[in-house]
């Protein structure tokens, strides 16, 4: 009435107990009369304002959960990258890229092919290891490559990506395995020294005797 203007859509929450509110969208307009006066229409909206609130409260969960994901992907020690149907890389992480940039001086980043960073010799395993995943099977692979003098052991996962119909990408990832297989190589290594000297030990009979002279 002050403004003489309509106000349209005006959301209203009526508290009807501790936990409950009743949720209205007013609507107000100015009568055309000397003497003034405002009709005023109302609806229920309390379903829809409940609907908004449960949808927020989702994408708050999901924002938690990615966020939280997102935290172990960037610091894992391990490298991550997701590689589409075209053997593109959709994204990765930072471990994923500093040993790129080690092992082949390529700044990785999303859109590249991930065979930028496959060496010539393993091309035709690592291509058959893809179409096995993208076919749906989940592979775990363990090799040892030549860096310098030393040996350097690696444990390759591949693992589909799937939606409800089809295979749309692999998820890949590469973890050192180094100091696992040289700590199995020293337990072989101690368990053969072990059984060597056993055998060459002279062997020994033992006689046991009873308190009455019998033996036993």
């Amino acid at each position: 009435l002050k403004e003489n203007r309509r106000v349209e859509n005006v959301e209203m929450g009526i508290a009807r107990g501790p936990t409950e509110t009743t949720w209205l969208s007013v609507t107000a307009a100015p009568l055309p009369f000397n003497d003034g006066g405002v009709v005023i229409t109302y609806s229920d909206i309390t379903s829809r304002k409940q609907a908004e609130a449960q949808r927020e409260a989702a994408l708050e969960a999901l924002r938690l959960s990615e966020a939280s994901l997102r935290a172990i992907f960037e610091n894992s020690l391990q490298s991550f990258l997701l590689i589409d149907r075209n053997r593109k890389i959709r994204t990765l992480n930072r471990i994923a890229t500093e040993r790129a940039i080690a092992v082949f001086g390529k700044d990785l980043q999303p859109g590249d092919l991930i065979d930028e960073c496959v060496l010539p010799q393993e091309q035709a395993d690592f291509d058959q290891s893809f179409a096995r995943t993208l076919a749906g099977e989940h592979l775990q692979i363990e090799k040892m490559f030549k860096a310098g003098a030393d040996n350097k052991w690696f444990e390759f996962q591949f693992a589909p990506v799937q939606t409800d119909r089809e295979v749309t990408g692999v998820f890949f990832s590469v973890l050192d395995i180094t100091e696992r297989k040289r700590a199995e190589v020293a337990l072989r290594e101690s368990e053969d020294r072990f059984r060597s000297l056993l055998q060459t030990i002279p062997t020994v009979a033992v006689q046991g005797y009873r308190l009455d002279g019998a033996t036993h």
